[in-house]
C-alpha cells in the first residue's frame, strides 16, 4: 500500500538570520500604514443648507402674488367692460392691488429689502379690499364676520413671516 503524503500545516515564511540582524528602520515596511501616529481626530462637520434664495414660504408667496396680479388684470379688464356703481370698489382697489402684487414680484426677484413690506402692504390692501367689495355687494353679516376673521388671520400670518423668517432676512438684503 502506497503511503500517503500528510499534508503539512501551512507555514509562514521565516526571516533569514540576515533579516534577523539588520536593524528595524533598514528592513523594508511589508504593510503601508497611511494615519500618522500624531494626526488629531478626524471631525465631520455637518454642512447645514443655506437659506438664501427663492424657496418654501418665500416661493409660496411670491408665485401666489404673481397669479393675482394675472387675476387682477382680467377683473380690471371686465370692470371697465361693465362698469356699475357697485364696482366702484374695484375701480380704486384694482389698480392698486395690481401694482402692489407687480411689484412685491419684482422686488423679490431683486432681492430688495422694501419686498418684505410691499408683501405686506399687498395683502393688507387685498384684506381692505375683500371687505369693502363683500360688503358693497350685499353679503350676509355671518359671511362678513368669517371673512374679517380668516383674511385678518391670514394677514397677521403674512406679517409674522415677512418681519420674523430667516430666510427671508438672508435672501432680501440689497
Amino acid at each position: 500500500m502506497a503511503e500517503t503524503p500528510k499534508q503539512q500545516p501551512h507555514q509562514y515564511a521565516q526571516p533569514t538570520p540576515e533579516q534577523q540582524q539588520v536593524p528595524y528602520e533598514q528592513q523594508p515596511a511589508q504593510q503601508q500604514y497611511f494615519a500618522q501616529p500624531n494626526a488629531a481626530p478626524v471631525q465631520y462637520v455637518i454642512a447645514q443648507q443655506s437659506l438664501k434664495g427663492m424657496r418654501g414660504w418665500l416661493l409660496f408667496f411670491t408665485i401666489v402674488s404673481g397669479l393675482a396680479a394675472l387675476g387682477y388684470v382680467t377683473m380690471l379688464v371686465s370692470t371697465f367692460a361693465d362698469f356699475s356703481v357697485e364696482k366702484t370698489a374695484d375701480v380704486i382697489f384694482l389698480p392698486l392691488l395690481l401694482a402692489a402684487a407687480v411689484a412685491s414680484v419684482v422686488f423679490v426677484a431683486l432681492e430688495k429689502r422694501i419686498a418684505k413690506y410691499v408683501f405686506i402692504a399687498f395683502y393688507g390692501v387685498a384684506y381692505l379690499y375683500g371687505i369693502i367689495s363683500n360688503a358693497v355687494m350685499g353679503m350676509d353679516v355671518a359671511a362678513l364676520v368669517s371673512a374679517i376673521l380668516v383674511g385678518g388671520l391670514w394677514v397677521l400670518f403674512v406679517t409674522l413671516y415677512f418681519l420674523t423668517s430667516k430666510r427671508v432676512k438672508e435672501t432680501l438684503v440689497k
